[in-house]
């Protein structure tokens, strides 16, 4: 067993971050969850964990109106957003070797606020996550988590 597990990783409602949510609206509420479990019996780790979620498409065609952005006044295929949470504190010994962290937006649109083109809200996509314990060379990498975008309600 690795020392760092991502034991799971899911869109959901942030009202209710345990139930998953494989498809939404635009509109709808707006979280990107991830289960993390720490070995039994772990070597010595900082109670600092590095943490990032991605949340990424499939679909990289240029000639559709696939994800893009604009850097420098001009368009980019963009694969992929990324969230950062850097240096939070989980005090394992205290409070448990498993804990779950998550980013949320009051909507999906605004989690997708800098994309262009048509695809952002229609389409299947994944969230994917990372933890690092900080210092240490531990680290996870989840599975992918597919999900549903459906436009506007």
């Amino acid at each position: 067993m690795a020392v760092i597990n991502i034991t799971g990783i899911r869109t959901a409602d942030p009202a209710d971050i345990w139930t998953p949510t494989p498809y939404l609206y635009a509109s709808s509420p707006f979280a990107i969850v991830m289960d993390v479990e720490l070995d039994a019996d772990p070597p010595y780790l900082d109670d600092v964990f590095d943490v990032t979620w991605i949340m990424g498409t499939p679909r990289m065609d240029p000639y559709t109106p696939s994800w893009w952005t604009v850097v420098a006044n001009d368009g980019v295929l963009m694969p992929t957003i990324v969230f950062e949470w850097p240096r939070i504190t989980w005090n394992y010994r205290q409070n448990g070797k498993n804990f779950s962290v998550y980013v949320f937006m009051d909507h999906y649109s605004d989690a997708v606020s800098q994309i262009y083109g048509t695809e952002k809200y229609e389409g299947i996509f994944y969230v994917q996550g990372t933890v690092a314990a900080v210092g240490t060379p531990y680290f996870a990498v989840s599975d992918r988590y597919w999900y549903r975008a459906m436009g506007d309600q």
